[in-house]
């Protein structure tokens, strides 16, 4: 398996990718978000999270889209912009999630796109495993 690198791009297309459907956070990520903007992870999770059910029947955490309620739980069809995105730009970006750091959407080679789902994939079993 190929590890992603983190991306640092902001183009037209990562902006897109950010306002058809968040990224899922990876276990731990959130309390780096809820600490960048000083809320707790609590009132973090309360304002600004929700699901989304995962191919392993499992659920992962990633922002809400905008105009859907906290603790909103999204399946395969649903999508919007990320509630984060203002102006283009990600008000977490300093602590953005992982899906978000690595996805890339700018590189349509065929080994990233295998790294990305082998990526999504790890993400699931992560959350499956918090769960547990």
């Amino acid at each position: 398996m190929t590890a992603l690198a983190r991306s640092s791009c902001a183009c037209a297309r990562c902006q897109a990718a950010c306002a058809r459907m968040p990224g899922c956070f990876r276990p731990g990520e959130p309390a780096r978000a809820a600490d960048l903007l000083g809320l707790t992870l609590e009132a973090f999770t309360a304002r600004y999270l929700a699901t989304a059910k995962t191919h392993f029947g499992t659920r992962a955490v990633l922002p809400r889209i905008v105009g859907t309620p906290p603790g909103s739980v999204y399946g395969t069809t649903d999508a919007g912009p990320c509630v984060f995105l203002e102006a283009g730009r990600c008000a977490i970006y300093a602590a953005r999630p992982y899906e978000c750091a690595h996805g890339n959407p700018c590189d349509d080679s065929r080994a990233h796109q295998d790294a990305y789902y082998d990526a999504r994939d790890v993400t699931a079993k992560l959350w499956a495993g918090a769960a547990s």
